[in-house]
């Protein structure tokens, strides 16, 4: 009891760090709260209405999440982002056991450094408060990393041993069924396994190939719905988002942007803490483990995006698995000096930014700049009752969007679900509707300022613009949406 005292016992800095973790605590739930859905999150939320073994864009995991969050909270905004505060939950939970196997005298700092720094970063930030699946992804990923962490810490096959093995590869599979991305995870732990000499030995025994199975296994219901939906999703993703195979040219611009954005957004503060990584050689074994099982899986994310960044446009999150070994080592990496205060300011600035944008106005708009991705969250109950009105002063037969993730948007914001996408960019709806039942309609169109209406005009008889809904903030245009009304509706063939 004195020595678990003595792990906890607060220091004056710890203190500190406390108070800076509430206020970002109570600054994530403002966002998660008094913010609309982006696009993608209500595009996930009508997934979560809709179970099936997996989806058009991702495994199926973070939809059954969502569905039961919402069946527990209800339709509102809790429902449809509680799941990413109950990850957050789990993710500090185990940043807690990383901290005390990594620092077993001092546990209590070595969290608090590591839950800041996951706090501050603005991506990290972002990702533990809105839904899009990473922030699963995260939760997941940590835990298999730290059973793979304990796995190979340990001198030889003991029981411990091995029943950690086994749980990293059931959490891994999970991470698997949540995003494909999560293959990392386990492509980095196979190379630290065939790298390092002194694991050589537990490639004779069965555990090793029994657990990889193991997390094949589960990634069933991800391989039957592709082999039931010609490899749709597989397609997607290695070809058809890509305009062709993205290995086919090479972009200089589309590397220097992706490295500009996650140098940026990830935090430059903890993007130069890898520069101090000499230090874990001070450290105890289990961290020395630790940091040489992140270097393969960060370095196998990184290998595997910057070859693709280079050829095609790709998002900076991609990333994520990569810099998340640096919040793991925070504790050693960071440290308590200048660079971890820079990383805490430079979080919280961005954390009430991104607040203030998303609840209340669009900070570009105050710089005459129009800034799509934040303007569409907003306006919402004005649409809708600008096409329900049209809706019934023109007798529509049915309602439509130029956009998939309109659909998605208009579908939670007037809780229906009977909303079609008619644009031929190709969506998780194609599967879910028969657009040939329409024919011969007539119907609204909701016009998103993103999408392009003159694909959708030659399948009407007649079409014409009956309404535009200019969505303004303090007097500052945010977002326009224009709705058509259509007849004789007759859907293009594929």
């Amino acid at each position: 009891m004195d020595r678990l005292g003595q792990q906890l016992k607060f220091t004056p800095f710890d203190r500190v760090l406390v108070s800076l973790i509430a206020i970002f605590v109570l600054i994530k739930l403002a966002l998660m709260t008094q913010t609309g859905l982006l696009d993608d999150e209500a595009y996930y939320w009508v997934w979560g209405h809709r179970p099936q073994l997996a989806y058009f864009d991702h495994p199926a995991l973070g939809a059954w999440f969502i569905g039961v969050t919402r069946l527990i909270f209800g339709e509102g905004i809790l429902g449809a982002r509680m799941s990413a505060l109950i990850s957050f939950a789990g993710t500090s939970y185990l940043l807690w056991l990383f901290a005390h196997r990594m620092r077993p005298e001092a546990p209590l700092r070595a969290f608090l450094v590591a839950e800041i720094v996951l706090l501050a970063s603005p991506t990290f930030f972002a990702w533990t408060t809105i839904v899009y699946f990473d922030h699963l992804l995260i939760l997941l990923c940590l835990a298999a990393i730290y059973n793979y962490g304990r796995y190979l810490d340990a001198p030889q096959d003991g029981e411990a041993n091995i029943s950690a093995l086994y749980w990293a590869a059931f959490y891994l599979g999970l991470a698997a069924l949540t995003k494909y991305s999560a293959l990392f995870v386990g492509l980095g732990f196979a190379l630290a396994i065939l790298l390092t000499p002194a694991y050589w030995s537990r490639l004779l025994r069965p555990h090793l190939y029994l657990a990889a199975l193991l997390a094949l296994v589960m990634q069933a219901p991800t391989l039957i719905w592709n082999m039931q939906n010609d490899f749709a999703s597989f397609s997607f993703h290695l070809y058809d988002r890509h305009s062709g195979p993205w290995w086919q040219s090479y972009a200089a611009h589309y590397f220097i942007r992706y490295f500009l954005y996650t140098f940026i957004l990830f935090s430059p503060f903890l993007a130069l803490s890898l520069f101090r990584v000499r230090l874990i050689r001070t450290e105890n074994q289990f961290t020395r483990t630790l940091a040489w099982l992140l270097l393969f899986v960060g370095g196998t994310t990184m290998a595997f995006l910057l070859s693709m960044v280079m050829t095609v446009s790709s998002h900076w999150y991609w990333t994520d698995l990569a810099y998340l070994g640096l919040i793991v080592l925070a504790p050693v990496l960071m440290g308590s000096g200048w660079l971890l205060w820079a990383h805490i300011s430079l979080g919280l600035v961005a954390a009430i930014l991104v607040t203030i944008n998303y609840s209340i106005l669009p900070l570009a708009a105050l710089f005459g700049v129009h800034d799509v991705e934040t303007g569409k969250t907003f306006g919402w109950d004005q649409v809708v009752r600008t096409v329900e009105a049209a809706e019934d002063q023109y007798r529509a037969d049915f309602i439509g969007t130029s956009r998939f993730k309109t659909v998605a948007q208009l579908n939670y914001h007037a809780k229906r679900q009977d909303i079609y996408e008619l644009s031929p960019q190709p969506s998780q709806f194609d599967f879910w509707q028969d657009l040939n039942a329409l024919a011969g309609q007539n119907g609204l169109v909701l016009h998103d300022e993103q999408a392009n209406i003159e694909k959708l005009t030659g399948q009407f008889e007649q079409i014409q613009l009956v309404d535009e809904i200019i969505i303004e903030r303090y007097g500052y245009p945010i977002y326009r949406y224009q709705l058509y009304f259509g007849t004789n509706y007759q859907p293009q063939e594929d």
